[in-house]
């Protein structure tokens, strides 16, 4: 199953890139890099594996989550990126601090990490379902949607052969050019209280297409709309990693993220950047004699020993006694570009936590885009929707 992004409206990418551009500018005046890395980590890094709760999904900004001790001094960052966030309304608070650590990483002369926009939440029911089903007896298209506001977004069905017949009103079809698929471009439009009453739950169901070829399939798809919309609720505190524990504690706030050994290691190269203040942490001092440059000198500087003006904590003692870290910061120490790797791969790991749900809907082998395929069934989602 490979992993398949969201394609957002070329709006909202127009956003992004306008955005990033402003990010750069405003990190290189205010030498925040490492402030902006942190919010960044801070914010993706509350993810819980289990739960499915927590993650990259903007709700560091409220109060209750920077009240959070291991999130001292990141109101600071909040509020520097404010001004900013205002002239992009329309990008999620999720993409807006995500691509904010990624430019943080880029300015200071690290490794590109890739950033894909479209942050969604997910929810079944109270936002929005599809769910398309072919029914072998009729060879009904059927369509349910539950929404509670309005929604747009385009959509594409298609098979292997055969002619689509006529389509009703509620649907606009066009010529959809997708590789040797006969498929067709399919945009909705549902507005609440055009057909139901906007204060209870909205469900449409109507047969839309009436395929006039043998289908042998009978099936049911279920896909959930997603909105680019921010969480409002916090996640609990005590999830992030505590710097006066060892190994044992590193594994078990990383794996909680479902993050591996090797990511745990790259990731806290990261401390490259910054400095510790000690009313934040209780620590003073940087890690590197160069804290706004982005390069292997942690990995060297840890295995150097101690030096007067540095600082090494005692999570990061204990990547020297580990029998698996260790070796990872010899590596990284000795090979920059190996270190630049996996931090890059680590980063957009942690970026993307709690996003899996996203990915679920695609499989490798596609022709083209992000497909689901189904017993021979395949549907395109081709825009998701936003708010």
């Amino acid at each position: 199953m490979g992993k398949c992004y969201p394609t957002v409206s070329e709006e909202y990418q127009k956003a992004v890139e306008k955005c990033k551009r402003k990010l750069r500018g405003l990190i290189a005046e205010k030498h925040c890099a490492p402030l902006m890395l942190r919010l960044a980590w801070h914010s993706a890094g509350t993810f819980d594996v289990t739960t499915k709760t927590g993650g990259p999904f903007g709700t560091i900004r409220h109060p209750d989550e920077l009240a959070h001790g291991a999130n001292n001094g990141l109101d600071i960052a909040v509020r520097l990126l404010e001004p900013l966030k205002e002239q992009f309304p329309n990008l999620s608070y999720a993409d807006f601090y995500q691509l904010a650590g990624v430019v943080a990483v880029e300015v200071t002369g690290g490794p590109e990490v890739p950033f894909h926009p479209g942050r969604p939440i997910f929810a079944v029911g109270s936002f929005g379902g599809l769910m398309v089903s072919f029914l072998s007896e009729d060879h009904n298209f059927e369509l349910i949607v539950n929404a509670t506001s309005l929604v747009e977004f385009d959509y594409f069905v298609g098979h292997s052969g055969g002619d689509w017949p006529n389509v009703l009103e509620t649907m606009d079809l066009n010529n959809g050019d997708i590789s040797d698929l006969y498929c067709y471009r399919l945009k909705l439009l549902f507005r609440v209280g055009l057909w139901w009453d906007a204060k209870g739950a909205i469900q449409m169901k109507k047969s839309l297409l009436f395929v006039g070829i043998s289908l042998q399939i009978a099936m049911i798809v279920l896909i959930n709309l997603a909105f680019i919309q921010d969480k409002s609720d916090p996640p609990p505190e005590g999830r992030l990693p505590d710097a006066t524990k060892g190994s044992d504690h590193l594994r078990d706030v990383f794996g909680h993220m479902g993050l591996s050994d090797k990511d745990i290691v790259a990731l806290s190269g990261g401390h490259t950047l910054g400095r510790c203040h000690k009313e934040r942490s209780g620590f003073e001092g940087p890690w590197t004699p160069n804290p706004l440059v982005f390069d292997n000198s942690y990995f060297k500087e840890l295995l150097s020993g101690e030096k007067e003006g540095l600082i090494q904590l005692p999570s990061d003692k204990t990547l020297l006694e580990d029998p698996v870290f260790r070796p990872l910061v010899e590596k990284y120490a000795a090979d920059e570009d190996a270190f630049f790797a996996d931090y890059a791969e680590a980063h957009l790991k942690l970026s993307e936590l709690g996003l899996d749900k996203i990915y679920e809907l695609c499989e490798d082998g596609n022709v083209v885009g992000p497909y689901l395929r189904v017993s021979g069934f395949c549907g395109i989602v081709s825009k998701l929707p936003y708010m």
